[in-house]
């Protein structure tokens, strides 16, 4: 019994550690979107829409979950300036619960929106979805990332 132990336990193993190198390969490709607070201030400025972007700042203010038509949904604001924040939107059916906390620092990639109403944010913070029109997005929260 104990010889036929070893080689699942091998196997187990080397299963472990390939997941941990593509989970490694994943947060590389990740961390080399820099943060550009910058270009979500220009979408601002100019009402640009779908626009791609990664930003980082403190957590500013945590709002409660609310559902949406698309799902059960968590919206936070981090700070992109002095004095200018921005609501980030993370879809919590898509990527789980996101424990974000005020004080924390994020970085969040995703889609900049600006509606017609005035309406603006951060949404698509999550994986790619089947049929996505939007890259996979992310929210890391004090070295934790969320997709």
């Amino acid at each position: 019994m104990e010889r036929r132990a070893f080689p699942l336990i091998f196997m187990l193993a080397f299963a472990l550690a390939a997941c941990q190198h593509r989970a490694g390969e994943g947060e590389a490709s990740h961390a080399a979107a820099a943060c550009d607070n910058s270009a979500l201030l220009r979408a601002h400025s100019t009402h640009a829409t779908n626009v791609e972007v990664t930003i980082c700042g403190p957590v500013t203010r945590v709002l409660p979950e609310r559902r949406t038509r698309s799902g059960r949904h968590e919206y936070f604001y981090v700070e992109v300036a002095p004095r200018d924040d921005v609501e980030i939107i993370a879809n919590v059916d898509v990527m789980g619960d996101v424990p974000v906390h005020t004080g924390e620092q994020a970085r969040v990639r995703g889609r900049y929106f600006h509606d017609p109403n005035g309406r603006e944010g951060i949404d698509w913070t999550h994986h790619a979805t089947p049929g996505s029109r939007w890259p996979s997005g992310y929210i890391t929260l004090d070295g934790a990332t969320y997709r």
